[in-house]
């Protein structure tokens, strides 16, 4: 996921290899429960997971909760704070934390879930900046949370104290990189509203819609020629090629000032970059879309066809499918990706159902089928499966009314003859 980083490794590999004794989560990580079973293996299960309670705004009771898990694991680790006054600085609790912890011999991960770096400001940053530089070499901390403000934390990347880690699958195997000095990170998000994220914060103004719009495109298309931008956009002969070159040009111009906006400086930073011919992702940014994560995983279905991994790969791909592709935005273009990444979600969808409806798992079938039905109403084969399953939860009534519903809207209709399977599910229920 970051471009011109660290070549992808095992987390085992990096665990070692990593001097920074602090790591950040990329904010997109998708991956972070099998993230988090990694560093259970390289730590040997020594893993201290510590999730803020929301109302914390003290940095000592913070560290107090952090201490009282510690020492489930090594007893005495809070020794050293306790014995700090009242009045401590935030760096004084670090390093005194990081005294006991530094006696551990054996390998440890603190693990700060959900993590909102703002809350204690200033505090926090001094506090793990101290505590970081004395848990090496067999300690490390992991801040997972979906925004991190990594300018808030410059200081820690630049003088090695920190790092960012992300997590993809590759080939059906999870691998890690890991860089000092992370590229600006992009999040798009462009199931249901839509939704960008640049270093964790919300992209808000786009100073218009086609701004916006154009954005998006961009993003879901890494590949794109100039004549394919103009089609979907500017048809000719509707609209002059002069005036969809000189349309283009200002709305890329436009989507490259809000960005480099977004980061709080005056330069402008480049979504794409132009090469023989295509417009193609700038090596500027680290990007995670969701869209592209989605086709990934249904493509790493149809590479691996096994029970297991099916249905891991279906649970992730429906998952990811947070609602229809960009609603509210209804250009012909977003119409026809729509339609589309619809009829994939709603087979994965029918494709999971089946599969555990086939296994006996009847509550969890029934959900899942009662929403492919909505979604493929045309589907004599999902509305059975839907009926079978109801009948099997003893609900008879509902299993004969949505049989009655079938023939209603789809034989009728169509004038046609009722097929075999649908006459035994009749017998079946009682129909």
């Amino acid at each position: 996921m970051f471009s011109g980083g660290r070549p992808q490794i095992s987390f085992t590999e990096l665990f070692a290899a990593a001097q920074n004794p602090i790591l950040f989560l990329a904010p997109w990580a998708d991956a972070s429960s099998s993230t988090l079973i990694a560093f259970e293996e390289a730590a040997a299960g020594r893993v201290i997971y510590h999730h803020p309670v929301p109302s914390q705004r003290s940095l000592r009771s913070l560290v107090m909760d952090i201490v009282a898990q510690f020492e489930r694991v090594f007893p005495g680790t809070g020794d050293g704070i306790r014995a700090l006054p009242s009045g401590a600085s935030p760096a004084d609790l670090g390093q005194a934390l990081a005294v006991n912890l530094s006696r551990q011999a054996q390998p440890f991960v603190l693990v700060i879930d959900d993590f909102e770096p703002r809350t204690l400001g200033e505090e926090m940053v001094q506090f793990l900046g101290a505590l970081g530089r004395g848990i090496l070499p067999g300690g490390r901390l992991l801040l997972s949370a979906h925004q991190l403000y990594y300018a808030d934390w410059g200081d820690l990347l630049a003088n090695g104290s920190a790092a960012v880690i992300s997590a993809t699958h590759m080939r059906g195997r999870l691998t890690f990189s890991l860089q000092a000095k992370p590229a600006p990170q992009l999040e798009v998000r462009a199931f249901g509203r839509g939704t960008a994220f640049l270093n964790g914060r919300e992209i808000s103004h786009w100073e218009g819609a086609l701004p916006r719009s154009m954005f998006f495109y961009l993003v879901g298309h890494p590949l794109i020629s100039r004549d394919d931008i103009f089609s979907d956009f500017w048809p000719q002969p509707q609209v002059s090629l002069k005036d969809a070159t000189d349309i283009f040009h200002v709305t890329k111009h436009k989507v490259s000032e809000v960005l480099g906006r977004h980061l709080g400086t005056s330069r402008m930073l480049e979504l794409t970059r132009y090469k023989q011919g295509f417009y193609i992702p700038s090596s500027r940014i680290s990007r995670y879309y969701d869209v592209a994560d989605f086709t990934a995983t249904l493509r790493m279905l149809a590479a691996n066809p096994s029970a297991e991994s099916a249905e891991r790969l279906l649970r992730r791909a429906v998952d990811l499918y947070k609602g229809p592709f960009l609603v509210g935005t209804e250009n012909a273009w977003v119409q026809r990706i729509r339609t589309h990444l619809a009829r994939e979600y709603s087979d994965a969808l029918i494709k999971l159902g089946m599969m555990v409806s086939a296994r006996g798992d009847d509550g969890e079938a029934l959900n899942l089928l009662e929403h492919a039905v909505m979604l493929r109403p045309e589907r004599e084969d999902v509305r059975r499966a839907y009926i079978s399953t109801l009948a099997a939860r003893g609900d008879m009534d509902e299993a004969r009314e949505q049989y009655q519903r079938m023939l209603r809207e789809i034989y009728l209709p169509l004038g046609i003859a009722i097929m075999p399977e649908t006459r035994a599910l009749a017998s079946q229920i009682g129909a």
